[in-house]
């Protein structure tokens, strides 16, 4: 699919398109970071289960993003349509980029509020003994 879409487009475009296959490592260093710097400030502040939990969610939501990157860096649908892919094919791409984003922020959110209930204990006990010692 990807060489009929070659063949149809002209040879800047075919520059474009290994610009755009290279562009997916720079996005993966980028929420990389981002994903370790989260994992690392609730490992600190929750138990190891939460921080796997939002590092799960975190790479779902910077693969989706991935996705969405490449797809908004293909110039629009025209081409995609001048390369005479099916139009299924874009419509079950757009779909499933669609799906994945907003399940992974879903995710995201249900996970950032969820209570770590052994966590919460021993932070009650910690400021109640601190409150008797003074």
């Amino acid at each position: 699919m990807i060489l009929r879409a070659r063949k149809a487009l002209g040879k800047e475009d075919k520059a474009k398109l290994m610009d755009i296959a290279t562009r997916p490592w720079t996005y993966m260093i980028f929420f990389g970071i981002i994903i370790l710097g989260v994992l690392f400030v609730n490992y600190e502040l929750k138990s190891k289960a939460h921080a796997i939990l939002v590092f799960i969610s975190s790479t779902i939501l910077f693969i989706a993003l991935i996705v969405l990157g490449i797809w908004s860096r293909v110039s629009t649908f025209r081409r995609l349509m001048k390369a005479e892919l099916p139009k299924a094919y874009i419509r079950t791409v757009a779909l499933w980029t669609t799906i994945a984003f907003v399940a992974a922020i879903l995710f995201f959110i249900w996970i950032m509020n969820t209570k770590d209930t052994d966590f919460d204990d021993a932070r009650e006990e910690a400021r109640y003994s601190l409150v008797m010692d003074s």
